[in-house]
């Protein structure tokens, strides 16, 4: 069922002439202090009261665009302690100011069985108000609709053209396989999704144990299941984890979705290892791989 949603209007500051970044983050949050954040993008802007905010500077102009629309458009029907508010963007310098939510990124903690479950139940549940925020208009519709042949284009370039491959010839013949099917795979479960849902994009509130998504570079109308891709690998050996994420998410996938969500998985690991097949994570996809021409279920 669809959300309605309120606009929220970013603050444009005019920006002509371009005075420097640090001028510029003051004119909106007044006297701060600027932390790194771990990648090199980002800043936390600490202002003398304690209060946080986080700097981004996108890598390209269509992030910052797709950031933008979340923010006007999307995230204003979620839980605001479940995703940052943007407070302030600057077009020229292709940067945001938003809030900052409490909490650790949850690749940075170590969590006990139990709370990693609750972690994977909340995620769903945080996945499942994004998925239902927004229905998409008449373009992106269409646009999102021709999603999975692209991903199969895509993947089928990429294996050509990187030479010698990786990828044994039984991984060949099984990534070729799925690009054939996503190639007629009928999309499903059109919503705005995140595009880059994993790990490393939840925040975990170590008091109240509240989960928050950040970074919505990549976000875009397409099938729900793309939104699956990146933590399918981590439940392919852990059953009890996918079943607390889609007790949170609401709904199981159909069997058409499933279907979908093995050849982007297997998609994804034949791409990494084609483009960077000297990587630390080849030996995971490697194994995921490896599993899913044995008929693992994800």
């Amino acid at each position: 069922m669809s959300v309605m949603t309120r606009s929220v209007q970013p603050a444009i500051i005019p920006s002509s002439p371009l005075p420097p970044l640090e001028t510029w983050i003051e004119s909106v949050l007044g006297p701060v202090e600027l932390q790194p954040v771990l990648d090199h993008y980002s800043w936390h802007a600490v202002r003398p009261d304690g209060r946080r905010y986080i700097v981004k500077h996108a890598t390209s102009p269509r992030s910052f665009r797709r950031e933008i629309y979340a923010h006007s458009r999307v995230l204003g029907a979620l839980d605001p302690a479940g995703v940052p508010r943007l407070v302030a963007a600057s077009h020229p310098r292709l940067t945001l100011i938003t809030t900052a939510l409490p909490g650790i990124p949850v690749t940075r903690t170590r969590l006990l069985p139990g709370t990693y479950i609750h972690t994977y139940r909340s995620a769903g549940t945080l996945l499942a108000s994004l998925h239902q925020a927004l229905q998409p208009p008449p373009h992106a519709l269409a646009t999102a609709r021709t999603a999975l042949r692209h991903t199969a284009d895509r993947a089928d370039r990429i294996l050509t053209l990187m030479q010698p491959s990786p990828l044994s010839p039984d991984e060949r013949d099984f990534a070729s396989a799925h690009i054939a099917h996503l190639r007629e795979a009928e999309a499903e479960e059109i919503s705005f999704t995140h595009g880059n849902f994993r790990e490393e994009s939840w925040t975990r509130s170590t008091t109240t144990r509240q989960l928050a998504l950040t970074d919505f570079s990549a976000s875009r109308f397409a099938p729900a299941v793309y939104d699956f891709t990146h933590i399918a690998s981590r439940w392919i050996t852990r059953d009890h984890l996918r079943t607390a994420f889609f007790q949170g998410y609401g709904r199981r996938l159909s069997t058409r979705e499933r279907h979908t969500l093995v050849s982007l998985v297997t998609l994804h690991c034949a791409t990494q290892l084609a483009l960077r097949h000297n990587n630390p994570s080849a030996h995971t996809a490697h194994r995921v791989l490896t599993r899913l021409s044995n008929g693992a279920q994800l």
